[in-house]
């Protein structure tokens, strides 16, 4: 299911809750989100640019927590899919870079590396006075970090789930098909026969199901 293997080495393990943790660190755009929606008010953007829509403003913040927390799926996939510890750190380096194109495109429009409209635009600053109020500051702070606890919160969850369902064999193939062909092996020596035997391959071919586990393996 979704590429989970059936199980991983306790190392990886360790890599994964430690990538979990770097990865909610890593991500930026749901605290931008919430600090812009918490400094400005409807009223403070009105009276600093009259042009600018408050609800275009209010779409923007909810656009960049969307894309916060699809990094943060991302990020979680890509941790339960890997059974190498340096799978998981590439893996969220890359979505790292990924995230930060739209900041790395900005600063190239700044230089005027796509045309001059886009620099005119990059490079004109809006000056906007914060709303005044009260505790605002200590409230966002705390509503930050209660948004980063609730998020690691949910990301050890589903991880811990995981791998729970990996001890419980829920990721194990359910069956496999065998096929050893109609040789046969003369004179073998079986377990539990004191003399030679005949041992015919075709005995064992056919579809083999797994019906729990005993001692963590399938049987």
């Amino acid at each position: 299911l979704f590429g989970v293997p059936a199980g991983v080495k306790p190392e990886v393990r360790g890599a994964q809750y430690v990538g979990v943790l770097v990865g909610v660190l890593m991500e930026e755009e749901v605290p931008d989100a919430i600090q812009l929606f918490r400094t400005f008010s409807k009223e403070s953007l009105y009276n600093n640019v009259p042009k600018l829509s408050y609800k275009r403003f209010l779409f923007s913040c909810i656009c960049r927590s969307i894309n916060g927390y699809l990094y943060l799926l991302s990020v979680f996939l890509v941790i339960v899919q890997a059974d190498n510890v340096l799978d998981i750190f590439y893996d969220l380096l890359a979505l790292q870079f990924a995230q930060s194109i739209d900041d790395v495109s900005f600063n190239l429009a700044r230089k005027e590396m796509f045309g001059a409209t886009l620099f005119a635009a990059t490079n004109h600053d809006h000056m906007i006075e914060p709303s005044t109020r009260k505790n605002s500051c200590l409230r966002r702070n705390f509503l930050l970090k209660s948004i980063l606890l609730i998020n690691l919160a949910l990301m050890y969850v589903g991880l811990i789930y995981v791998t729970l369902q990996q001890r419980n064999g829920a990721y194990v193939c359910p069956s496999i098909s065998v096929n050893f062909g109609d040789e046969v092996w003369e004179e073998a020596l079986i377990h539990g026969h004191e003399r030679p035997r005949f041992l015919e391959y075709s005995y064992f071919n056919g579809i083999y199901k797994v019906e729990g586990n005993f001692n963590g393996r399938p049987r």
